[in-house]
């Protein structure tokens, strides 16, 4: 009796007990009470057209030009690119393409010395670099509008008589020597250079690069390989800043007027031959951490459902925060900081397909399970409709960022044509980013996910792993190389 009283008076009291006053909105501040008036039209996007925003022109000795003019700043930036990168180079000499790269800009020019040109490069207030990739090497312009004539003649000068310094070729030599000295020094390098050798072998987007080939690279070579990939008729040129395209392209036919086309032909790329079959690699390193690489080779950039490709890889891991990966093994897990996925088209025969990720040592096998798991549920499952319209609108969005400049909107377009692509690819793949269906998601991830091929690189400590790695293939050492 006396415990039901008590009940029923708290009871009454909770609905007789004073009730406080709400305390009053914070006073709004002017500024923000503008900014709640304003409004804004629905952002639009449309790509640069070509002829009008973008101007393509063909020298008379075969260089293309693309010309994007802003005379925002007095300054212009410039990229020459010819055809003929690190895929085309022999196993014999591989390196040829760094040292030549690299020495092409340090060496001097034919009419100056390398500490002449630089003192010339510094008054001028004049940037000249040099650089390669796969498929391409390049030099690159930046100058003050005042400079321009200056800037394109030592530009043409540099592309075609470098002077290849035998002084500045030892030190360019010396420094890949230190470098493959200490290519072992981080679990991450050891990964970046043992997978691709796991799924390519010696093939031109496998091998590694070894002491004894570049210590034999002479100045003989590099001034072959140069005679051999830089002619106009192979040759890109995309421009932009404070410039009218006909006087421009009027100057480059000046600077360029006597380079003529050569025969020489770049070598054939390999056909690769047959996939590898999956297995499981273990790099033996005194870690707490294992630096883990899951993947298998992938696809041609040519491939028909690209788009479809890039929205499911997007969804797997390469869409950072929104991707499947880092909210099953970061968020949920907590066993990685940084983990995501990536579908390479670097080699324009077959790129890579692959998962990177750090994780605890005794969390090893667990993480690598979260991500095998996220792979088979994007085959045997179609996609939700809102992940894939949120992946398909990043993809979409994130297009408005390929032509947030000038220089990056003309090397856009020269890079189609580099690539053999239509010119109007960019609105072609919009259109196919926007038509993508939840059942081509999953089409292409049962097509180019291969869990049975899958190869398994890891660096780390095996004796710490909290399980066997041994029932997802037989554990293969890897013995790495030293350079002393």
């Amino acid at each position: 009796m006396r415990t039901s009283v008590a009940l029923l008076l708290t009871f009454l009291c909770a609905f007789t007990a004073p009730v406080r006053a709400e305390a009053p909105p914070p006073a709004r501040s002017q500024g923000s009470r503008i900014v709640e008036k304003m409004t804004f039209p629905p952002m639009r996007f449309e790509l640069p057209k070509v002829g009008t925003q973008v101007h393509r022109r063909v020298l008379s000795n075969g260089i293309v030009l693309w010309m994007v003019p802003d005379s925002t700043l007095p300054r212009v930036r410039a990229r020459l690119a010819v055809r003929g990168g690190s895929l085309h180079e022999s196993l014999a000499k591989h390196g040829v393409v760094a040292l030549t790269s690299t020495v092409q800009r340090t060496g001097g020019i034919r009419s100056l010395g390398p500490e002449e040109l630089d003192r010339r490069l510094e008054i001028e207030a004049i940037r000249l670099d040099s650089g390669f990739s796969e498929e391409i090497s390049f030099l690159d312009l930046d100058v003050l509008k005042p400079g321009l004539a200056t800037g394109l003649e030592l530009l043409a000068e540099m592309a075609r008589h470098p002077r290849f310094d035998a002084g500045q070729l030892e030190i360019a030599r010396e420094q890949i020597h230190e470098d493959l000295r200490r290519q072992n020094d981080s679990p991450g390098r050891i990964a970046h250079r043992e997978f691709p050798y796991l799924i390519f072998g010696e093939d031109p987007s496998g091998r590694k690069l070894g002491w004894p080939s570049v210590q034999a690279l002479s100045r003989e070579d590099l001034q072959a390989w140069h005679a051999r990939i830089w002619t106009p008729d192979r040759a890109f040129m995309a421009v932009a800043g404070d410039f009218e395209p006909e006087a421009l392209a009027a100057a480059l036919e000046r600077v360029f007027s006597d380079w003529r086309p050569a025969v020489s032909s770049l070598p054939e790329l390999p056909i690769l031959g047959e996939d590898p079959p999956g297995g499981v690699f273990l790099v033996e390193r005194p870690l707490n951490q294992s630096h883990v690489v899951i993947g298998h080779r992938g696809v041609s950039r040519q491939d028909p459902d690209l788009e479809a490709i890039q929205v499911m890889d997007y969804i797997l891991g390469s869409g950072g925060f929104s991707s499947r990966l880092v909210e099953r093994v970061r968020n949920r897990a907590g066993l990685a900081y940084s983990v995501g996925s990536q579908i390479g088209t670097d080699d324009p025969r077959r790129g890579s397909f692959q998962v990177v990720f750090q994780t605890r040592t005794d969390a090893t096998r667990r993480a690598i399970d979260l991500v095998l798991a996220e792979i088979e549920g994007l085959r045997d499952r179609p996609v939700p409709a809102a992940e894939l319209q949120q992946a398909r609108a990043s993809l979409l969005n994130s297009m408005v960022s390929w032509f947030d400049n000038p220089f990056r909107t003309a090397w856009r377009f020269a890079g189609l044509e580099l690539r053999g692509l239509p010119f109007d690819h960019f609105q072609t793949r919009m259109d196919k980013l926007r038509a993508l269906t939840q059942a081509d998601i999953q089409r292409v991830a049962r097509r180019v996910l291969q869990p049975e091929r899958l190869v398994y690189l890891v660096v780390g400590e095996s004796g710490g792993f909290d399980a066997s790695l041994e029932d997802l293939g037989k554990v293969q050492k890897v013995e790495l190389e030293t350079v002393p």
